[in-house]
């Protein structure tokens, strides 16, 4: 069974993807430059406009109220450059979607707006006093994990967990996808593919971290955990004796941030290859 998960996976892993974003209405990620800077007012961070939190919250579905918190926080950015604002509105988006009746309907977003959460903690993201070149490279980082948590999360899993059993041969497929996909955020908006971060290191390897630890929960939680073995092992094994350390302040792990940024980069690579063949 294994093995015929991740052949099908391999050859044909798209067409539930694209079936299930073309259904569910997806946007796809808008990828913009990290150094776009906004000159965004001292608000409240975590509470945004009053006027702008009210249009996120307009239904009680959790997806649909961080679809909303992900436009009207981009509309904000790109009409007033105020990248505070825009913080603001996906915190109130993600505290809101957590607070909604059907959230329970959700179990892996539910996780993955909670690991949204710990990053705004470990960025200070509600720091008032944050300078407009902080609050750009915040927002980049919030904005980019919303919108996969969404895109690979929150539609494509969850609406295939409605569709299909937890073990059947199309969730696992989906599954699949949605641990490449949290996986590649690392590497396709945290580093750059010359190995460099996309703003300050220490946050890249703290957003990393959370990330990756992520992936590793629902790899444990799966019901494919049998064919998850060898990635799974390989990942616990990098944070608990190196990335994890390294953020705790252990310096003999690596050299120095370039030389984890490096690390990070090809362990991810690693995983995602591993997930992708491990049937041979």
């Amino acid at each position: 069974m294994a093995a015929k998960l991740l052949i099908f996976t391999c050859i044909a892993g798209s067409v539930l993807f694209s079936s299930i974003i073309s259904s569910a209405e997806a946007r796809s990620v808008a990828r913009e430059p990290l150094n776009k800077e906004g000159s965004g007012s001292g608000s409240n961070i975590g509470g945004g406009n009053n006027g702008a939190r009210s249009m996120v919250i307009t239904t009680d579905d959790p997806i649909g109220i961080m679809r909303n918190s992900l436009s009207v926080a981009s509309q904000f950015a790109d009409k007033n450059g105020s990248h505070k604002e825009s913080i603001g509105i996906l915190i109130a988006g993600v505290e809101s979607a957590l607070r909604s009746e059907k959230i329970v309907e959700f179990s892996h977003f539910r996780n993955s707006l909670e690991r949204g959460l710990e990053i705004i903690e470990k960025l200070d993201a509600r720091n008032n006093a944050m300078t407009s070149k902080k609050s750009s490279e915040i927002y980049f980082y919030l904005k980019n994990y919303f919108q996969v948590t969404m895109d690979s999360i929150g539609i494509v899993l969850e609406r295939a967990g409605q569709v299909y059993s937890a073990n059947s041969l199309e969730f696992g497929k989906a599954f699949l996808n949605s641990l490449n996909s949290q996986l590649n955020f690392i590497t396709s908006f945290l580093i750059t593919e010359q190995y460099y971060p996309q703003g300050p290191s220490r946050a890249v390897l703290l957003i990393s971290e959370v990330s990756m630890r992520g992936v590793l929960s629902e790899m444990e939680t799966s019901p494919w955990i049998s064919t998850l073995n060898s990635p799974m092992t390989e990942l616990k094994l990098f944070l608990n004796e190196t990335l994890g350390p390294y953020n705790l302040g252990n310096r003999e792990v690596f050299e120095d941030d370039r030389a984890a940024i490096i690390n990070v980069a090809n362990k991810v690579k690693s995983l995602v290859e591993i997930m992708k063949l491990s049937n041979n």
